[in-house]
């Protein structure tokens, strides 16, 4: 937070990156954030949200780079210390089965393979037990567009909510003049 209260951001757009620089840019960055972490006191409040849009390739269900231990780590650990994760995805089995579990929220949208239904089920069956898991497979099958159902670690429901109508033409990722005009 700034001196006035307000939340302060910074974006890390690696769009300029190859795919190794990228791996390296975000073990380091996440590296540090885990550093800092370790120095802070427990507590119940957030203290730093990061977010990573698409993380394929980041965290996968075979083999080892050099971001996943530390994503797996932050998921494992970061609430404590006031640190939010949060990782998007539109093929769930990109996701090493160790991240899925460890997710204390999720919101679960429409799926376009069996495969992926199938690895979100097994990790929501390796996370939480008290889960009507036929019940949730029906479920996701039957969502809609902008539809998502909520799982949270808090309560057993699954409810269901939706976007509000959003105008998207779909742009892409953001320019760096974008970025800067955001900020």
């Amino acid at each position: 937070w700034d001196a006035d209260g307000n939340p302060r951001a910074a974006i890390v757009s690696l769009r300029h990156l190859d795919e190794n620089e990228r791996q390296f840019a975000i073990t380091v960055l996440l590296s540090r954030v885990i550093s800092w972490m370790r120095s802070q006191s427990g507590t119940g409040q957030l203290r730093c949200l990061i977010y990573i849009d698409e993380v394929m390739g980041l965290a996968p269900p075979n083999g080892n780079p050099s971001t996943k231990k530390p994503i797996l780590t932050l998921l494992k650990q970061a609430r404590a210390f006031g640190v939010g994760l949060v990782l998007s995805t539109q093929n769930p089995v990109d996701l090493d089965y160790k991240a899925i579990s460890n997710a204390g929220t999720w919101m679960i949208g429409r799926l376009q393979t069996e495969q992926d239904k199938n690895r979100l089920v097994d990790g929501l069956r390796s996370a939480d037990g008290s889960i009507d898991m036929q019940q949730l497979e029906r479920q996701i099958s039957g969502l809609g567009k902008r539809q998502f159902i909520l799982r949270t670690t808090r309560t057993s429901e699954l409810p269901l909510f939706t976007t509000r109508w959003a105008m998207s033409y779909l742009a892409g990722p953001m320019s760096r003049q974008q970025v800067t005009e955001l900020m």
